[in-house]
């Protein structure tokens, strides 16, 4: 039986029946439900492998990649601006580890967590359950923590932030993108014309689906203040036509991503 309060407010949560049409899941044990309060899109179970409908695009995630792309060079601009001299850097999620590489390369101090098959596979990723207890390097907490697609994976998201927040130094800075899967002009345009979502990703591995207000809120429930709020650009190479409208629905605050900076509350 899926859970019928809200992961981060216990509030109750009804069956959000025009997002399930446009994903896919009406009807099915994995369906999507909204808090009555903070507004968090949810589910509790997720589809089989085998399930996804005719149409869903493939090879979307691109956290194995073992290369940094553009986004990802764009984003060691923004730590590097936020870190402090000889600061610690911590990338959620890792991956391959080619984002950490690259920072590393850059010349950061750079570190990873990724849930791997074992530990040891290099000194700088190594396999850490971030909501058990803090990670420390060397007793020390960072002060720039990185957070890329992966919220919206994670089923408890109260205590899995706790341990970034225990994680964070006092002066550091989280930065999170989640997918803009409720809010984007794109999606909305989508759900207007009666298409469905195409994104496997979305169908098959998403638990939470943000919306600005639901992701503050989220953040603000376990003690971070949010700086920051934007919907940035993450369309390159795709042709003119579609640079072009991804550049419009990021700057009416509709874009593809959301991306927050947040600091400890208080500081």
């Amino acid at each position: 039986m899926p859970d019928q309060s809200c992961c981060v407010c216990q509030n109750a949560l009804k069956e959000d029946l025009k997002f399930n049409q446009f994903l896919g899941t009406e009807g099915t044990d994995h369906r999507c439900r909204i808090c009555i309060h903070c507004g968090l899109i949810q589910r509790s179970l997720l589809p089989a492998p085998d399930e996804p409908t005719e149409g869903l695009l493939y090879g979307e995630y691109t956290a194995g990649d073992n290369s940094a792309n553009r986004r990802s060079l764009m984003r060691l601009d923004l730590i590097r601006q936020l870190l402090p001299e000889n600061g610690l850097m911590l990338d959620v999620g890792a991956g391959s580890g080619a984002f950490v590489k690259e920072a590393r390369h850059q010349g950061l101090s750079a570190y990873g967590i990724e849930m791997l098959p074992q530990d040891g596979v290099c000194e700088w990723l190594v396999n850490h359950d971030i909501s058990k207890a803090p990670f420390l390097i060397d007793g020390r907490t960072f002060e720039v923590i990185n957070l890329n697609h992966v919220l919206e994976h994670v089923s408890d998201p109260i205590p899995f932030l706790k341990g970034i927040l225990a994680s964070l130094s006092d002066s550091g800075t989280l930065i999170v993108e989640v997918p803009n899967e409720v809010r984007a002009l794109s999606i909305r345009i989508k759900q207007v014309l009666g298409k469905k979502s195409n994104s496997k990703t979305a169908f098959l591995d998403h638990r939470l689906f943000f919306e600005r207000r639901s992701l503050i809120n989220c953040l603000e429930k376990v003690g971070f203040q949010v700086i920051k709020a934007s919907t940035p650009r993450v369309c390159y190479r795709n042709g003119f036509i579609h640079e072009s409208f991804d550049q419009f629905q990021s700057l009416i605050g509709q874009g593809n991503v959301l991306e927050i900076l947040a600091r400890k509350h208080n500081l």
